[in-house]
């Protein structure tokens, strides 16, 4: 399904009955909707059915490996609006064995082939959990490199959140570091 044909079903809040204020990113597979109501003073956010199922497959899971210690910590004080790939490369990084010997064989990854859910769907879903908790801020905005498959992704910021002009893209993440934007490895650093 592509952004534009999918533009015309956007959901009405179920909170405030309207869909004017209801934004929308692409998940990380083509089942995948994230979709934001900001006609509220807490933003609201829900996702599709097939983010909702893996978040009840992997509650366990998620406590068990610190999932909510190990990401908030992949989102710095200091950090502009950090797309979902900044965080998942932070994450993949600081806590090798867990993303690399538990999640990947276990929810696998796009850049392993398309899936109905993925390690990044997990993510972004744990990520979701840190925002209803009031630690992080979310927003819907371009997708770079890699994850510019999707169209649009989730930014990250901690609360209380920075200006929307301060951005770091994967794109620009990457580049900074000698990696390619365009690729995503799933080989330890």
């Amino acid at each position: 399904m592509n952004m534009d044909s999918h533009l015309s079903t956007v959901p009405v809040c179920p909170t405030c009955g309207h869909n004017h204020d209801v934004g929308m990113a692409h998940g990380f597979d083509p089942e995948t909707w994230v979709y934001c109501c900001e006609g509220h003073n807490d933003p609201l956010i829900w996702t599709s059915p097939a983010a909702l199922e893996l978040a009840k497959e992997s509650e366990g899971l998620a406590a068990e490996l610190e999932l909510l210690k190990d990401l908030s910590s992949c989102i710095y004080e200091d950090d502009p609006w950090i797309e979902h790939g900044v965080v998942e490369y932070r994450y993949s990084q600081t806590q090798p064995e867990k993303y690399f010997d538990v999640l990947i064989p276990r929810f696998g990854h796009r850049v392993l082939g398309a899936q109905v859910s993925s390690t990044s769907t997990l993510i972004a879903g744990v990520l979701m959990q840190l925002q209803r908790d009031g630690l992080l801020a979310w927003r819907c905005k371009q997708a770079t490199g890699f994850w510019s498959y999707v169209g649009f992704i989730s930014y990250w910021a901690r609360v209380p959140y920075p200006p929307e002009d301060r951005v770091l893209s994967w794109e620009a993440f990457a580049s900074s570091r000698g990696v390619d934007p365009g690729m995503w490895t799933l080989e330890r650093a």
